[in-house]
């Protein structure tokens, strides 16, 4: 068996990665029980933040529709603040009065 040089073994290592990344091949496992544990509980983390955000997302739009259903005027700046509040506990409480304020803009209040 001809011996590689560690260039040519690197060199083949570079093509092959090059040809699965473009045939989308590649699917890295990783080997070791601390980069499994560190992979999952990152999956989970961000399975985690995903669904808060997408919580607080409907939610959101959620406060816009009863608004708009009361007839009340919704500002431009106002539907943005709704729309971009990630914190699910002060949409609650801003659902909880929505029925009860004169105007869109005591939502916050």
């Amino acid at each position: 068996m001809p011996e590689t040089s560690s260039t040519d073994a690197i060199q083949m290592s570079e093509s092959m990665y090059s040809r699965e990344r473009s045939t989308g091949k590649f699917k890295y496992r990783w080997q070791s029980d601390f980069a499994k544990g560190h992979v999952s509980r990152g999956v989970g983390v961000g399975l985690s933040k995903g669904f808060e955000r997408g919580k607080a997302r409907g939610m959101a739009k959620g406060l816009l529709m009863v608004l708009e259903a009361r007839g009340l005027e919704v500002s431009f700046q106002l539907r943005e603040q709704v729309l971009s509040c990630t914190d699910v506990e002060l949409l609650g409480r801003c659902a909880k009065r929505v029925g009860a304020i004169g105007t869109a803009e005591e939502l916050f209040d």
